[in-house]
């Protein structure tokens, strides 16, 4: 996965923005990270671990409450909007569309967790990678390492009409094979 490559990188790289519209697929399938305009050197050498960064940097809607509180941030930042992204890819809907900007930064201000419905996933183990990915406070969120070690244990369903989600009206189908 493309963000243990950024997060192992010495030192590790936070990309801030990543979002659907940042991924590209080649012609072969294989998913690309894009646009790195946001994206900065992590300063692990910090006296605390953290590194004070611009807030509210990228797409609010992918954004982890920290960035948006303007706090001191990590690379779980990525993680956090992965696990977005990764509903995403399986419901074939942005996340939170009924939300507006002021949503975003009161549940961020008020640390309220503002997610996507997990009830969409059918695929109970891919939902809990995602509530693990997306908790409201940092150091409870999986590495990128640890994230592609859950995905890869994964026992995918026999039946390769299973989805990963539920059917809704004019969502595409998802299948996880």
């Amino acid at each position: 996965m493309a963000l243990c490559f950024l997060h192992g990188c010495q030192p590790s790289v936070i990309h801030r923005d990543l979002k659907p519209g940042n991924l590209l697929l080649t012609a072969e399938g294989h998913l690309k990270v894009s646009d790195f305009g946001l994206s900065k050197i992590f300063d692990a050498n910090s006296s605390d671990g953290t590194y004070r960064m611009t807030g509210v940097t990228g797409t609010l809607r992918y954004m982890a409450p920290e960035v948006m509180r303007s706090e001191a941030y990590t690379e779980k930042v990525d993680v956090y909007s992965y696990a977005f992204v990764l509903w995403f890819m399986c419901t074939g809907e942005r996340p939170l569309m009924g939300k507006v900007q002021q949503d975003f930064l009161d549940a961020a201000t008020r640390h309220f967790d503002l997610r996507p419905d997990l009830e969409e996933i059918s695929y109970k183990p891919l939902a809990a990678l995602m509530a693990s990915a997306w908790h409201g406070i940092a150091d409870q969120r999986p590495t990128a390492a640890e994230l592609v070690a859950r995905l890869r244990a994964m026992q995918l369903p026999n039946n390769p009409k299973e989805k990963a989600c539920k059917k809704r009206s004019g969502a595409k189908s998802c299948s996880i094979s």
